[in-house]
C-alpha cells in the first residue's frame, strides 16, 4: 500500500476517534438541544408533550429544566405555546412549574408573554377571571394555613402583569404572595381595566 494512503487512513482514523471523543464528551448538551428542537417542530401539543417529559424528569430535572426554560420567548411561537401548555397541564411538576415562574421575571417581555396565554386559555372571560382570582385571595389572605401552590402564583403574576404591576411579580412565591398582593391592594384601582382575550395563544404562533 503506498504511504500516502496509510497517512490518510491513519488521519482518518485519528480524526474519527476526536470526534468520537468531541460527542461523547458533549453529548448531554447535544441531546437536551435536540430535544428542545423537537419540541418546537412537534406538530401538535400531545407530541410536544412526551418531549417536554423528558425534561420534567426527577432524576435529570435539575440540569434540563435550566436548558429548557432559557429557550422561552428567544423567537418560537410554537415552543413558546407548547412549553406554556405543559406548564398547565395537571401532569406538569411543581419544580417546573416554580423554575417557569422564576424564569418569567428574568425580562425580554416573557411575563408579558405568559399573560397574552393565561388570558387566551381562560374558559371564562379574562375580567371575569380576574375579579375571580381577586375575590379568592381577599378570603385566602386572612387563612395563613391554606398551602399556596405555583400553579396560583403563575396566577397572580398574570393578574399583575395585566392590572399594570408587573413588578410585584418579581420573585412571587407562595412564601410571599399575601405581603404583595397587600402592596397591590394599597394601590388598587377603583375600576380594573379591561382585559381583551388574544386573538393568538402566543405572539409569533
Amino acid at each position: 500500500m503506498p504511504l500516502r494512503w496509510k497517512v490518510l487512513i491513519v488521519l482518518l482514523l485519528l480524526a474519527g476517534i476526536g470526534l468520537g471523543v468531541c460527542w461523547y464528551v458533549n453529548r448531554n448538551f447535544l441531546e437536551r438541544h435536540w430535544m428542545i428542537y423537537q419540541v418546537g417542530a412537534a406538530p401538535t401539543y400531545q407530541e410536544a408533550k412526551s418531549k417536554l417529559t423528558w425534561f420534567d424528569a426527577p432524576a435529570e430535572r435539575s440540569a434540563r429544566l435550566p436548558v429548557l426554560l432559557g429557550r422561552f420567548g428567544r423567537g418560537n411561537g410554537r415552543f413558546d405555546l407548547y412549553l406554556a401548555q405543559y406548564v398547565d397541564d395537571r401532569d406538569s411538576s411543581e419544580a417546573l412549574r416554580e423554575a417557569f415562574s422564576h424564569q418569567l421575571t428574568s425580562g425580554n417581555g416573557l411575563l408579558a408573554r405568559w399573560a397574552n396565554y393565561w388570558s387566551w386559555r381562560l374558559a371564562q372571560p379574562p375580567d371575569a377571571e380576574i375579579a375571580s382570582i381577586l375575590a379568592y385571595l381577599d378570603v385566602l389572605k386572612a387563612a395563613p394555613s391554606k398551602t399556596f401552590t405555583w400553579r396560583e402564583v403563575l396566577d397572580l403574576q398574570a393578574v399583575f402583569q395585566w392590572t399594570g404591576r408587573p413588578e410585584l411579580a418579581q420573585k412571587l412565591s407562595p412564601g410571599n404572595w399575601r405581603e404583595r398582593y397587600r402592596q397591590w391592594c394599597v394601590d388598587r384601582p377603583a375600576r380594573l381595566p379591561h382585559v381583551e382575550r388574544p386573538g393568538e395563544p402566543m405572539p409569533g404562533t
